[in-house]
């Protein structure tokens, strides 16, 4: 029996010490969220394929694949549904709190020498990159690509290369580090980089001086060394310290989760697209960028793509081998141990851990180059007596990457009639997988393929050309063969097959084949107009509008290449549509509060979320109404779910049609609920052609408060018109972005029969108790007050006889200035936020 009590003790001592550990843990955590925006903490799995679900929920730091702990970066919103799973989880400092770090501004000197041995202060790396383009001026440049988040800071490039000023025909490769911004080792390493070339370019006793030359003569060398400065000096006033630096950006966004992913699509962390990722998308849209490293830290070693995708590169040989060269020579240069992580200091990313929205396979993928992630230390931010022996150590493995864009296959595409250069599309058949080619770039026309050695068959294609493929094209590791090529002009015939499809009483489909033009021109009118309408589509299919009812049109179509017609198709002819009697809304006024279902309103299939009816509050707090404006149900768009209700998803709400053919004129009313800290947009669109085009008359967008608000549309102009409305409700950046409607009515311009004959004061709509008052009634001196009202976020619309909306705003002080008004009737709408009262007032001076 003692001993059952002994043991019994022992377990509730190692339970309560599990809760207290887990306890503190989240409490840590937390403090880590207050202060730095973003945690980092481990937990482990129990076997590696539950990785693919944690890389859509949070940034992966690292993985262990012998222990399956796996260490990530969560902001709050993340942390906070993690908790909800109750997975135990470690949070450790030193993985948090980077400490105090030398910094430039410590040194004895104050003035830092290269290699450097103290991170540079913001202040100071600005200086340094700016002083290396005013001494070299002929041999660097310095290039802003954009402002970080914050707004203080800049994304900065050196280019180094002869004749810097001058766009040549020349390879270009590129180093960036940082994007983490915890991860720094490469921050110093790349400013000793560019001293390192531009010091050895001129001094021709360097023994490795002939090298450098070559290297600097023949190639664009593109540097940035700190690719994510807010990160780097989180919480540090005046830009001084990375004591507190983080992975995020200043809005704690992993800036490598934050690109278009291959597999995933856009925004696959869920955010929208950073200040930094716009700009360094920008900068790649306008470069080709042959081969590429990106600089980490965290572990040792070269990780290879692809991230995002389980099957191999087609180029894994050639990405294997500049690897292994880079770590040979880290291993060659430092003492044993250094750059041995993993599998021997080289990994396939995705064998390694998923990553989705990566800059890696970015770069690859949509851009067409080459590009590695380079892991410079187990520390990511090391000590600065430590950063001179990392410079040593990746030197001569720098310099080799960069040499290595100058080998595998190159040449220029030219036409073979006007020798002017091509925009071309180059593939090395048998390695077309994952849109592999390489692009030619104007206005040389010269294009880069890196390759492993071996021998080759090349497709060279480009629109309006005859393809060519050459043969037998022998190339040796580490050189470069060199193949011009010439492309023979196709001649333009006109398209076939004109077809038309889904014919509706405004709008058809077109399509043909037309397999020799870039591009093409299409013409249509009426049978027995002499008038042609022209379009213009750079495919094969079109979709044209605002056509008429049960008309017959006749169209044709030819192609274009090189600013070459050719004759245009035979023509074809189609009828429109007549448009359907409408069995939907007819009769006015009209209102729908949604309190049964969805009264006819249907959510679109080609969006990305609904609209759900919904009482009592949506499932997020902080967005989102907690009651309807009118009865108890309203419609609203659920943001909550990280990359399926965030950021950016559209919800399009249809109406059913509205025949507005009976009335001289016509008001939408509706109330609307955009509450929330990072809400997006409402917007109401019309089609008057059956829904095959829509126009916009109304958005509101951004936090406008938690109460309902009214607004008021004139669609007087789609009078005589059958009509089709739609709500568009677009998601903000995060979850707190639940915007609602309610209360939809539509009104006739006399707001509707027997309104003339109300009395001041009358009730109109749904203020059931009747306590709003208005007074003076006449209105003789140009003022109005309003009495009964106890809400401090009403507003008020007003409107003329013909229900045409002449001012609205918000209720200020219970009064309204009238005085700009004219002699006659007018009325007046204060919505509380919970009824809207509608008055008759008269203006009589």
């Amino acid at each position: 029996m003692k001993t059952k009590i002994i043991m019994l003790l022992v377990m509730i001592v190692i339970i309560s010490s599990k809760v207290v550990a887990q306890k503190n843990a989240t409490e840590l955590a937390n403090e880590y969220l207050i202060t730095k925006g973003e945690v980092i903490f481990s937990f482990t799995v129990k076997e590696k394929a539950q990785l693919n679900v944690i890389t859509k929920e949070l940034a992966i730091v690292h993985y262990d694949n012998d222990t399956k702990i796996v260490k990530v970066m969560a902001d709050k919103k993340q942390f906070s549904s993690f908790i909800e799973k109750g997975i135990p989880f470690q949070v450790r400092p030193e993985d948090n709190i980077i400490g105090d770090r030398k910094m430039t501004t410590d040194l004895d000197s104050k003035v830092a020498t290269f290699p450097l041995t103290a991170y540079p202060t913001y202040n100071d790396y600005e200086s340094m990159m700016n002083n290396f383009a005013a001494t070299y001026p002929s041999l660097c440049k310095l290039e802003n690509i954009g402002a970080t988040t914050e707004g203080d800071k800049s994304l900065l490039f050196v280019k180094l290369s002869d004749n810097v000023g001058q766009d040549e025909q020349e390879p270009r490769v590129m180093y960036t580090s940082s994007m983490h911004g915890d991860e720094i080792a490469g921050y110093p390493m790349m400013l000793d980089l560019i001293d390192y070339l531009l010091t050895t370019y001129t001094n021709p006793n360097d023994p490795k001086h002939a090298e450098i030359k070559q290297l600097l003569d023949t190639n664009e060398v593109w540097i940035n060394p700190l690719a994510n400065p807010d990160g780097t000096f989180r919480n540090s006033a005046n830009n001084t310290s990375v004591a507190n630096a983080t992975r995020g950006n200043a809005n704690n966004v992993d800036l490598n989760r934050n690109y278009p992913d291959p597999d995933d699509g856009a925004n696959p962390d869920g955010n929208s697209y950073q200040k930094e990722t716009l700009a360094f998308m920008a900068f790649a849209d306008s470069k080709h960028f042959v081969l590429s490293a990106n600089f980490h830290g965290g572990i040792e070693l070269v990780n290879y793509p692809w991230d995002t995708y389980a099957g191999a590169h087609p180029d894994e040989d050639y990405f294997v081998q500049i690897s292994s060269e880079y770590r040979d020579f880290c291993q060659s240069n430092s003492p044993s141990g250094y750059f041995d992580g993993r599998n021997n200091g080289i990994t396939n990313g995705y064998n390694w851990y998923e990553v989705q929205g990566g800059r890696q396979d970015y770069q690859i993928y949509f851009k067409k180059g080459r590009e590695v992630t380079i892991e410079l230390s187990n520390n990511k931010t090391p000590r600065a007596n430590q950063l001179v022996n990392y410079w040593n150590y990746n030197k001569d493995a720098l310099v080799s990457f960069l040499s290595q864009v100058n080998y595998g296959i190159r040449g220029v595409v030219t036409d073979a009639v006007t020798n002017q250069p091509i925009d071309a599309k180059i593939t090395v058949i048998g390695k077309e997988r994952y849109e592999s080619w390489v692009p030619t770039e104007l206005p040389e026309g010269d294009y880069y393929r890196p390759i492993k050695a071996g021998t080759y068959s090349v497709l060279y294609e480009a629109e309006c050309y005859e393809p060519l493929t050459l043969t037998g094209v022998s190339v040796a590791d580490k050189t470069a063969v060199i193949r011009n090529v010439q492309l023979t002009p196709i001649g333009v015939t006109p398209p076939t097959g004109l077809a038309v499809t889904n014919i509706q009483s405004s709008a058809v489909g077109l399509n043909w084949n037309g397999a020799t033009a870039a591009n093409y021109d299409l013409r249509y009118r009426a049978v027995g107009s002499s008038i042609w309408i022209t379009s213009s589509s750079n495919s094969n299919s079109i979709t044209i509008s605002g056509l008429s009812p049960a008309t017959t049109y006749e169209v044709q179509v030819r192609g274009n290449c090189n600013s070459i017609n050719s004759d245009y198709s035979d023509l074809v002819n189609f009828t429109t549509t007549a448009v359907p009697a409408c069995a939907g809304i007819n009769s006015f006024p009209y209102s729908e509060s949604f309190e049964s279902d969805f009264g006819g309103w249907t959510n679109q299939t080609t969006d990305n979320i609904d609209w759900t009816r919904d009482s009592q509050g949506t499932p997020s707090n902080a967005t989102g109404p907690s009651t309807a404006q009118d009865g108890t149900y309203y419609l609203y768009t659920e943001s909550s779910t990280n990359s399926r209700g965030y950021p950016n998803k559209v919800a399009i709400l249809n109406s059913p049609c509205i025949d507005l053919t009976s009335i001289s004129g016509a008001t939408l009313e509706f109330g609307y609920h955009m509450f929330g800290s990072s809400m997006g947009s409402l917007e109401v669109l019309v089609s008057s052609d059956d829904g095959a085009t829509f126009t916009s008359v109304w958005t509101k967008s951004g936090n406008i408060g938690n109460q309902w608000n009214q607004a008021s549309v004139n669609i007087s102009s789609y009078t005589g018109s059958v009509i089709q409305l739609q709500f568009k409700g677009t998601t903000g950046t995060s979850w707190r972005s639940d915007m609602a409607i309610d209360n939809v009515n539509i009104r006739s311009a006399r707001f509707d029969s027997g309104i003339s004959a109300m009395s001041e004061n009358t009730l109109i709509t749904n203020d059931p108790a009747n306590s709003i008052i208005i007074y003076p009634n006449p209105v003789k001196y140009g003022e109005i007050f309003v009495r009964g009202i106890y809400s401090k976020n009403s507003s008020f619309t007003l409107f003329n006889y013909q229900g045409q909306v002449i001012a609205e705003d918000i209720l200020e002080n219970n009064k309204i200035n009238v005085s700009k008004l004219s002699n006659g009737i007018y009325f007046l709408s204060i919505n509380t936020g919970k009824s809207i009262s509608t008055r008759r007032f008269l203006v009589h001076k």
